[in-house]
């Protein structure tokens, strides 16, 4: 008997465009896609499954009383080596904080719901969900990663700008530490500039693809979001423009500078 598939294409959530492509399909091709779908979903479940129970047990290890005794030292470090990972058990570590910070309910739910792009959650989104403590802004977080089809890099930028409260555990409090010259700053100030536009020449697309949006894509999350990098264009450009004069002024006087006669120090003209 073949195993019930709770992942048909049919399923809600989708996209229109997703819709379309499946309803073009043919009995067929509709079985197959339904197939993989199920698989991927299976898959994508226990790669999820999988992180969470290493996690569990390094982290039932570690909280034994004596542990040190039981286990020896530096217990997380010699299975990283072992398992042929990082030197330091980073890695291991964060499956750990995985299992801490997430209950294997949640994972095991939503690991198998697709996006609304087809794909799956992968073990990056479940390793940044786990900075967040709130299991409440952790489900808002997936709905939102889901609905928008948010791959890892997306996902933390999304963690990071979020405003949703005590939730959202930081990755860092710092304030960008002070240029140690006018020439550091001038060039950490190029190194941003230069970024933004690779950025841009790289990405020329998203706005056409922002433009047309599909309607049952845009929300009250999305149209927050919008407003918000909207609000920080306009800002950044402002900042821009005020710069700008000054890096003007600073280039002529540098130009006429250069262009003086120079003089030998303790040579006598």
């Amino acid at each position: 008997m073949a195993a019930k598939n709770d992942h048909s294409s049919k399923e809600s959530g989708l996209t229109t465009q997703r819709r379309v492509l499946y309803a073009k399909m043919t009995p067929a091709a509709r079985h197959l896609a339904d197939y993989c779908n199920l698989m991927m979903a299976r898959g994508a479940k226990g790669v999820a499954k999988l992180s969470y129970d290493v996690g569990a047990e390094i982290m039932k290890a570690l909280a034994v009383k004596n542990s040190d005794s039981i286990y020896g030292p530096d217990l997380v470090k010699q299975l990283s080596l072992y398992l042929g990972l990082d030197p330091k058990g980073y890695y291991l570590y964060s499956l750990r904080d995985l299992a801490s910070a997430i209950q294997k309910d949640l994972i095991l739910q939503w690991s198998r719901r697709p996006m609304s792009n087809g794909r799956y959650l992968t073990e990056e989104h479940w390793l940044l969900l786990a900075r967040v403590s709130s299991p409440k802004e952790q489900i808002r977080l997936l709905e939102q990663a889901c609905q928008l089809s948010l791959g890892p890099k997306a996902f933390v930028e999304l963690i990071k700008a979020a405003t949703l409260g005590s939730g959202i555990t930081p990755r860092s409090t710092r304030r960008p530490a002070v240029p140690t010259s006018e020439v550091a700053a001038m060039l950490r100030y190029c190194k941003l500039a230069s970024a933004l536009i690779k950025y841009g020449d790289a990405d020329k697309q998203l706005w056409t693809d922002l433009e047309t949006l599909p309607a049952d894509a845009i929300n009250e999350m999305v149209m927050e979001r919008l407003k918000k990098t909207q609000a920080q264009v306009d800002q950044l450009r402002e900042q821009l423009d005020a710069a700008k004069p000054h890096l003007d002024a600073s280039v002529a006087r540098a130009v006429a500078i250069m262009k003086e006669p120079k003089q030998a120090k303790g040579v006598e003209s």
